[in-house]
């Protein structure tokens, strides 16, 4: 809207000064938790929960070094960029994909902004599943919906399921947004959580700038966005399989 009406430079200038805005405020509901005695963990559920037993003990506290040189690591490492990767790859070029197949651009847009709100759905409900079917069961369930939606994505042009695949990916994407760091500290610790995540964080940045260009250097080469998009699926897929290797860390 703010761009057909605005300009995108224009728009680009009123969402700045509404994230600005918004961030000052919402800072100042910002508080402290108050100081809480030490509780004994809970026993893990069968199949893994969340917030695992194993991983709040004292001896399960890395430092950023230590948990690199752990295999969980670089399994969780890959995950995130793959995430990255797929999700740049898709998000960026899905509006001009849907304008080739002949969709009129204002209604291509409303893509882009189904996958932001079943994102935020996703963030705030589909997380609570892991306290019951286990982190690594819903990273694995998330993704491999991930994957159905860009392969699904490449073989169709009807807008209703444009819509629909986007929906189903939104959602998805958005519980393993919080999923990650949550998992990050439930395998590493508390302690030291900010830095291993914020490690994790640079690899994921780092398949943001890739995504984009990768799927438009092969819309170049073919003249479509169906192979990018078989990509993206097959890439997401391969973190699916990463993800099946992922386990509880050990020192040493």
């Amino acid at each position: 809207y703010l761009i057909v009406h605005y300009k995108w430079e224009a728009s680009l200038l009123i969402l700045g000064a509404t994230a600005w805005l918004m961030g000052i405020l919402s800072w100042n509901f910002i508080k402290d938790p108050p100081a809480s005695p030490k509780k004994q963990p809970p026993e893990p559920a069968p199949g893994g929960r969340i917030i695992e037993a194993d991983s709040q003990k004292g001896d399960h506290e890395f430092t950023l070094s230590e948990a690199m040189h752990t295999p969980t690591f670089w399994v969780m490492f890959l995950i995130y960029v793959i995430s990255a990767i797929s999700f740049q790859m898709v998000v960026v070029h899905i509006v001009v994909a849907a304008v080739d197949m002949g969709i009129a651009v204002g209604a291509a847009a409303i893509i882009l902004t189904i996958i932001g709100a079943t994102s935020t759905l996703g963030r705030l409900t589909l997380t609570g599943l892991a306290d019951k079917i286990g982190g690594r069961t819903l990273l694995a369930l998330s993704l491999g919906l991930q994957a159905g939606a860009f392969l699904a994505l490449a073989r169709t042009s009807e807008l209703v399921v444009l819509y629909i695949i986007a929906a189903v990916y939104g959602l998805m994407y958005g519980s393993i947004m919080p999923l990650m760091p949550t998992m990050t500290g439930n395998f590493f610790g508390l302690k030291w959580v900010g830095s291993i995540f914020g490690m994790m964080n640079i690899g994921y940045l780092g398949g943001a700038a890739i995504g984009p260009l990768a799927a438009g250097y092969i819309f170049d080469l073919t003249g479509s966005y169906e192979m990018a998009f078989v990509s993206a699926g097959i890439l997401t897929l391969g973190a699916l399989l990463f993800c099946l290797r992922l386990e509880l860390p050990r020192k040493g």
